[in-house]
């Protein structure tokens, strides 16, 4: 998990900053004060991040770091690799960490997301880092895929409102 933490952090960073930029940009054309403004939508680009941190497990239950250490996230109830959505929902609750800390003490086997998501964490052959590179080249638009969007979309519009609510608060 901590790899997989820094790893997408210097993966997501520059992203971050680039939708940063080109909200500041957006409000000083717009001539309004970036985080004082009700343009949550706009704040919700900067959450966009967040998604591809999400999906981070959307290729054969397996991110960057699950491939180096020979892990696998599985559907519970027939063992074969998650869906991507499965990945993706699973990942939603990394928001609230600190309860993930306290289910896993309870259930170590299992974290809150995966309890949610109905998937659990495998031993698996470990592989090369260039083979997730490959699969994400081959992506393609299917259903899930578009529910991963919209989940993310939604949830990242949330966050924003959340975050505009406690500015103004």
């Amino acid at each position: 998990m901590i790899l997989d933490h820094v790893v997408m952090t210097m993966v997501l960073m520059p992203i971050f900053v680039i939708f940063f930029l080109i909200g500041l940009l957006l409000s000083n054309l717009n001539n309004a004060d970036f985080f004082l403004t009700s343009n949550t939508l706009l704040l919700a680009f900067l959450f966009i991040p967040y998604i591809i941190y999400f999906a981070k497990d959307s290729f054969r239950g397996k991110s960057f770091a699950k491939r180096l250490i020979g892990l696998q996230v599985v559907d519970q109830s027939s063992g074969q690799a998650a869906t991507a959505l499965k990945c993706f929902i699973r990942n939603l609750t990394i928001l609230i960490w600190p309860l993930e800390v306290v289910i896993t003490l309870f259930s170590p086997e299992r974290r809150l997301g995966d309890l949610i998501a109905g998937t659990r964490v495998v031993p698996a052959e470990t592989e090369s880092p260039g083979t997730l590179w490959n699969e994400i080249k081959k992506v393609s638009f299917t259903k899930d895929t578009v529910i991963i969007l919209l989940i993310g979309l939604l949830y990242s519009y949330f966050l924003a409102q959340l975050m505009t609510s406690l500015i103004y608060f």
